[in-house]
């Protein structure tokens, strides 16, 4: 015991005592917290909406143990306590130096709870420096019990080095060119790691030293990071990108090395030639609409292809948590073609030389490159994956019109008993067809955009007959019915749950469900030219008060479907257009189908008035809600002329060339007012169909998804009652006012309860669930499959008892979480990049080049008058040797950096700001950065 009190009292010297604390960050901390440096590789800017709506993810408990990562830094560290700060909560850890370093818990990478007894991290006080001797000697002995433990980790890291050696070729896809996955439990159990030992921590030690071997090896294993904290998953790379990077690592060396003979001295020499045309080739096409050539003048070898493939993989976000394998060879390559004279090679300039070297189409994406997003990279005429699908839609249809009509199935998800299906086989038969309500001649109405995919719902209305509901309709929520068509066990339904929902980006849409049985099957609401059609239907009855007084849930037939637009609805209504706000100009022209008959605009008229009645209600209640304009950017022809595959490539060897670039239209989207006239008409239908179907569902005893938000957190009632107060007629608040007054919108989640929807002013016990949207949306389409279900077994007198039982939905709604936040990341990203690439060619127009972005003439300059408006702290740059923010740019819908502010530069968040454009940055996550005018 008296050595570690030496040993206390010694680290209680080194880390400084309370009359003269370090001042000074040491280097590591410095680089930790920096904004990442590499030249172009760039840090996306988070949505403002991420900010203010926050998971409070204070799971990691004082006294844990955490392993810290960011920006090539790795530190260990003991969490003494949370704080909340600027809208979001952070972490204060002590590491084995004796700094307290405040981080985000997304810097977390690995936990140990109860490292240290939980009484000794609120005796270190949560200052930076302790002030008194007994916050010194508390973090004296969790440094030395952090130090003794790092000891021992590297005793376990050296004991399975020589094991972990021979790990990846029994954890990689057999398939050389797949990917594949891993947790570190699956590795601790492949090397039989330690059970029952009586050292509780070994098992510990060993999963961690697992998880850091794993991290060091980034050429074979890919962390999934942002999960990592509790799901300890990383991605395997294939056995092809991995000799892809050793060999032109290799290739890099030697030309690094000065030797001739490196396969990268003839590929620099042949791309400078071709990137030389490609540039004489876009200022010619400048004008033209996008298309796509062979050049017989060039080809490519198979050293031209290696390097290629390389240059390639490489063009994807990459969080700086590990080390990039790819950062060495892209450099050299880049270096010997002349282009850059840095150190560090960001994604922009490789991604600009693939497009030059028509590797990449000029309007390439490049957010959805990432083979781990899990979308198609062929294009549609070419892919396979399509061309098996089509086969696979065609196979079955015809199977089904030969198919003997059969009598309903005890549960929709199975076929009759003498006729099982396998995973190819559609259903042979409605499996309803005998008690679906025939809604006869009613109209049903399905509104949209011109040209809009997949059209899933449709709505009708019709008087109620009872005298105990005066001056109340019927509304009937009619949505497509996949599942009349696709059995569960189906090939669709499962690449449906892998793929979750419909991917709308502006170069491509990548659908849930196969166009092909959409078309095909005729599963889009006026897909079948007249014809009845299959709908599950939400009926709802709405009072003269707003409040859901009766609901019915029926699969029916509808026959008389009418397709009309948003704006023929407004026209009919007599609402103002509503549209996107056009900040470059080009706005597209109104909708000039003509006018809409007397009956459907009496409908129109009575459809109005319930969807206000439902609006009206809620701004009796306690609710509120907001949100920011957005970017949206349209992309025609869509798709356009698609990118040579590497497939194609390596097969031909031929060099592709592109002319021209797809038109690009550039608008600014704003909920609040599209919650007026037809559009926020059929949000709240749509939103009391989720109801309904909320309530079918606790009322039958069928487990649902619902989703959950909770009561926003605000620092006291009275800032709450002024939020309250200041809604405006859609029941909207202004963002930065409730950013200033402190306000914390918790993130939503999914539950198999009737939870509260607290946003919607759903109140626990009824709950919402998603049911509008099956055709792009699994949880919609699972949804159907338990109601309907459920409807077939009462109809035949078996109860309502579904087939997903309740741990298998909780199983998807966690399942569904984890996998929407990451869909909405990558559609963030994808809107924020098409924004940033409109601005950087519009700026970069021969008429506009030559001219300051304030200075261009024209009626149609958003940096006219450029104003943005603050977002966060005020924060150094150690690196850039600045201060900087982040700003929300009003007139073009994104965020951008405030730089080169001084240390003395005090912004509140909220505060507007004149500012001038500084750099466009395009990139997978590209970037614009601004300075004060």
């Amino acid at each position: 015991m008296g050595s570690r009190h030496l040993q206390e009292n010694r680290l209680a010297a080194a880390i400084g005592t309370t009359g003269a604390p370090r001042t000074v960050a040491s280097q590591e901390k410095s680089r930790f917290f920096a904004p990442w440096e590499g030249s172009g590789s760039n840090v996306a800017l988070e949505p403002l909406e991420a900010r203010l709506v926050q998971q409070v993810d204070v799971d990691v408990d004082p006294g844990a143990f955490v392993e810290l990562r960011r920006n090539g830094i790795q530190v260990n560290g003991i969490v003494i306590f949370h704080y909340f700060e600027n809208r979001t909560w952070r972490t204060a850890s002590l590491t084995s130096t004796g700094e307290l370093w405040e981080h985000k818990p997304s810097d977390i990478m690995f936990t140990i709870p109860n490292f240290v007894e939980r009484d000794l991290p609120r005796r270190c006080g949560q200052e930076e420096f302790a002030t008194s001797p007994i916050q010194l000697q508390a973090r004296a002995r969790i440094i030395r019990h952090l130090r003794d433990f790092e000891k021992r980790m590297e005793q376990t890291q050296a004991a399975i080095g020589s094991l972990m050696g021979d790990i990846y070729p029994l954890v990689c896809s057999p398939n050389p060119d797949a990917w594949s996955s891993i947790t570190t439990d699956d590795v601790v159990r492949l090397l039989k790691g330690p059970n029952g030992a009586s050292d509780n921590l070994l098992p510990l030690l060993f999963q961690l030293a697992v998880h850091k071997f794993l991290m060091s090896k980034s050429t074979h294993f890919v962390a999934v990071s942002r999960e990592l904290k509790t799901v300890q998953t990383f991605d395997v790379r294939p056995q092809s990108m991995v000799e892809n990077i050793k060999t032109v690592t290799q290739m890099a060396k030697l030309w690094l090395h000065g030797e001739e003979h490196s396969p990268i001295t003839p590929f620099a020499k042949k791309a400078k030639e071709i990137i030389a045309l490609a540039h004489e080739r876009e200022a010619a096409s400048l004008n033209e609409p996008p298309s796509v050539h062979e050049n017989p003048q060039f080809s490519w070898t198979k050293d031209d292809l290696t390097i290629i493939k390389c240059l390639y993989d490489s063009v994807r976000k990459h969080r700086h948590v590990q080390d990039d394998p790819y950062t060495y060879p892209t450099t050299a390559i880049v270096k010997a073609m002349g282009m850059v004279d840095t150190d560090r090679i960001g994604d922009p300039t490789v991604a600009k030389l693939l497009m030059d070297l028509g590797v990449f189409a000029p309007w390439q994406d490049l957010v959805t490159l990432d083979p781990m997003v899990g979308l198609d990279p062929d294009p549609v005429e070419k892919s396979s994956l399509v061309q098996a699908e089509n086969a696979l839609t065609e196979k079955g249809l015809a199977a089904r019109q030969t198919a003997p009509a059969s009598k309903p199935s005890v549960a929709t998800k199975r076929a009759t008993p003498l006729q099982p299906l396998g995973p190819e086989d559609f259903y042979p038969s409605d499996p309803l067809s005998s008690i679906r309500h025939d809604f006869g001649n009613l109209p049903v109405y399905v509104i949209d955009d011109p040209g809009a995919e997949e059209l899933d719902d449709g709505i009708s209305i019709e008087p109620h007959p009872s005298s105990s509901h005066p001056n109340c309709h019927w509304v009937h929520i009619h949505i497509a019915d996949p599942t009349s068509l696709i059995p569960p066990t189906h090939t669709f339904a499962i690449q449906a749950r892998q793929r979750l929902q419909t991917q709308y980006f502006a170069h491509r849409t990548f659908p849930m469900l196969p166009k092909s049985v959409i078309e095909g099957g005729g599963l889009s609401l006026g897909g079948k030219g007249g014809e009845g059609e299959n709908v599950l239907t939400f009926s709802v009855l709405v009072d003269g008060e707003g409040n859901l007084a009766e609901y019915k849930v029926r699969a029916g037939i509808v026959r008389d479907v009418r397709c009309i637009s948003y704006d023929q609805v407004d026209k009919a209504l007599g609402a103002k257009r509503v549209g996107r706000f056009y900040p470059f100009g080009g706005a597209p022209k109104e909708d000039e189908r003509g006018e809409l008959d007397e009956e459907t605009v009496k409908s129109l008229k009575g459809l109005n008035a319930v969807a206000r009645r439902l609006q009206a209600r809620m701004l009796t209640l306690p609710v509120f809600q907001f949100t920011l304009p957005k970017p949206a950017v349209t992309m025609t022809p869509k798709p356009s002329p698609s990118s040579p595959s590497l497939a194609h490539l390596a097969s031909s060897g031929s060099v592709t060339e592109f002319r021209g670039f797809p038109n690009l239209s550039y608008g600014i989207t704003d909920i609040p007012s599209e919650s007026e006239g037809s559009r926020g008409m059929v949000s709240e239908l749509m939103k009391v169909a989720g109801r309904a179907a909320s309530l079918f569902c606790t009322d039958h005893d069928i487990p649902a998804i619902r989703r959950h938000t909770p009561q926003p957190l605000t620092p006291s009632d009275d800032v709450f009652e002024k939020l309250l107060k200041s809604r405006n007629s859609q029941g909207f608040i202004n963002y930065f006012q409730a950013t200033g007054m402190g306000l914390l919108s918790l993130a939503g989640q999914y539950s198999v309860d009737p939870v509260e929807h607290w946003t919607l002013g759903i109140p626990e016990g009824e709950g919402y669930c998603r049911a509008t949207s099956p055709l792009r949306r699994f949880i919609d389409m699972t949804l159907h499959y338990q109601i309907k279900d459920a409807l077939l077994l009462k109809k035949l007198g078996m109860g309502t008892k579904a087939f997903f039982d309740r741990e298998w939905m909780q199983g998807l709604a966690e399942e569904v979480s984890l996998k929407e936040r990451r869909l909405r990341r990558l559609e963030i990203s994808n809107v924020d990049n098409w924004a940033i690439t409109y601005v950087h060619r519009w700026l970069n127009h021969p008429s506009r080049k030559h001219l300051a972005p304030a200075e261009i003439p024209g009626p149609h300059n958003p940096f006219a008058d450029f104003k943005g408006v603050v977002a966060g702290m005020v924060r150094p740059d150690v690196v850039a040797k600045y201060h900087q923010t982040d700003v929300h740019l009003p007139a073009l819908g994104v965020m951008a950096r405030l730089i080169h502010l001084k240390a003395h530069d005090e912004y509140e968040v909220g505060d507007v700001v004149d500012l001038k454009l500084d750099t466009v940055t395009l990139g997978v996550s590209a970037r614009i950065d601004v300075v004060k005018r």
